[in-house]
């Protein structure tokens, strides 16, 4: 479904974010990315959207390859939700949802933002499937809470029933107990559908909840790729400890006295971790 091939990223400044990562990730699918700020992961979520050009190798989604030519088939099945939400403040709530739409419309629909019933009657369904209520729909985005905004912005994502859903670091601005509440909301939106997932996260304790695949990434290099529950706490050390600054302080779970074991770049198979 989703296709990295060698791809890598190095800009004009000289800065590589990503180096040679190959991945695959099957059709429905919940994805994880891990790793530091700065180890490549959003720079990876973007390119499936082509949003950012890989400097060399190939990203192809469902058997089509992403470059500029095929921007407009292939935006339309991909759905992103976004970790400071990319919503319009002053806008409704159904105005923010029915753009999620956009991709799909002829322009002249989209320049004059002439929905057909059956998106609006769409909209009016997901903005009830994540949990906002009717009246919400003629409120502006600004009024709602950050938890109320997320759930907008995933209905949005999910307007045209896309293949593929990006999620860049969607719980980084809730707390916890909201973070579970959406983390769950998109896994099971996405599972209703059979969507596939790849999602950039920091909290290694909720990647664990909620991923089926965890891939970790640290300086551009993929240096893990498995299943969750192999993603132990000395693992987890291991990938945020190397990627920080000497004597910089960071833990990402509770500590333990076991020692942190050295992670070393794995070698993908063909297929990728299922």
């Amino acid at each position: 479904m989703l296709r990295y091939e060698s791809v890598g990223m190095r800009y004009a400044d000289g800065t590589t974010a990503l180096e040679s990562v190959s991945l695959r990730v099957p059709r429905g699918q919940f994805c994880v990315v891990l790793g530091a700020s700065g180890a490549g992961k959003s720079t990876l979520l973007r390119m499936a959207n082509g949003l950012t050009a890989p400097t060399r190798g190939e990203v192809w989604v469902d058997g089509t390859q992403v470059q500029a030519s095929s921007l407009a088939a292939v935006r339309p099945r991909i759905g992103m939700v976004h970790q400071h939400f990319n919503l319009v403040p002053r806008a409704t709530v159904a105005t923010n949802v029915l753009s999620g739409a956009l991709p799909g419309l002829p322009a002249w629909r989209a320049y004059l933002m002439r929905f057909p019933a059956e998106l609006r009657e769409r909209a009016c369904r997901l903005v009830r499937e994540v949990g906002l209520q009717p009246e919400h729909l003629r409120r502006r985005v600004s009024e709602l809470s950050g938890g109320q905004q997320q759930r907008v912005g995933i209905a949005r994502a999910f307007m045209l029933a896309p293949a593929v859903l990006l999620a860049d670091e969607p719980v980084a601005s809730l707390d916890p107990r909201i973070s579970r509440d959406i983390l769950e909301l998109l896994r099971n939106q996405a599972r209703e559908r059979g969507a596939t997932v790849l999602c950039s996260l920091h909290q290694v304790d909720l990647a664990r909840e909620f991923a089926d695949r965890i891939v970790a990434l640290r300086h551009g290099l993929i240096v893990f790729d498995g299943p969750a529950g192999q993603f132990d706490e000395a693992t987890a050390r291991a990938l945020y400890q190397a990627a920080r600054p000497t004597g910089a302080a960071m833990s990402p779970g509770p500590a333990s006295p076991r020692a942190a074991p050295s992670i070393r770049p794995v070698a993908l198979s063909a297929g990728g971790a299922q």
